[in-house]
């Protein structure tokens, strides 16, 4: 870019010094050349925008796709966690139903009773939104609604759940 601005600055100052034009004529040549200066410089700025830009939406569906992915273990996550508090909660039911004499013929034969217990709490997958999150390129999703969701989802939704 750098060669073609003084390729043209260049052909401007011959043209200035060229003794055989009239003013008019170096007027008309001075200021052909700085039109394709400043329509080469402001295509180069669009075009290396327009790149700049791919690469960050680019950069953005990546991070979508591995949130997707964060997103269905969570689920996963959760699904097992209820599965196994709702199991605690049906043993638990089955001692509360237990008459004093059956626990007794149980303390008896076992010389004890078991209570279960189920407190693992939730695994949910943090390390790609920080990830995305410190390196500054939430500012690259566009659909504000969506980054919204995101933001609230980890910075509201996941304290809230491992507290």
């Amino acid at each position: 870019m750098q060669e073609e601005i003084t390729k043209h600055s260049n052909k401007i100052y011959k043209a200035v010094k060229k003794s055989e034009h009239t003013v008019g004529e170096k007027v008309k040549e001075i200021i052909i050349e700085i039109c394709i200066i400043v329509f080469a410089v402001t295509l180069s700025i669009s075009l290396h925008s327009w790149s700049e830009h791919r690469h960050q939406q680019e950069e953005v569906q990546a991070f979508l796709g591995n949130l997707k992915n964060d997103l269905k273990n969570d689920i996963e996550s959760i699904d097992r966690e209820v599965g196994m508090y709702q199991k605690t909660n049906a043993d638990y039911e089955k001692i509360l139903a237990l008459t004093p004499s059956q626990l007794d013929s149980i303390y008896k034969s076992k010389g004890k009773v078991n209570f279960p217990i189920h407190s693992h709490g939730q695994t949910l997958t943090i390390g790609n939104y920080e990830s995305f999150k410190s390196s500054g390129k939430l500012g690259y999703i566009e659909d504000e609604k969506l980054k919204q969701k995101i933001l609230n989802y980890y910075q509201i939704f996941v304290p809230a759940a491992r507290s």
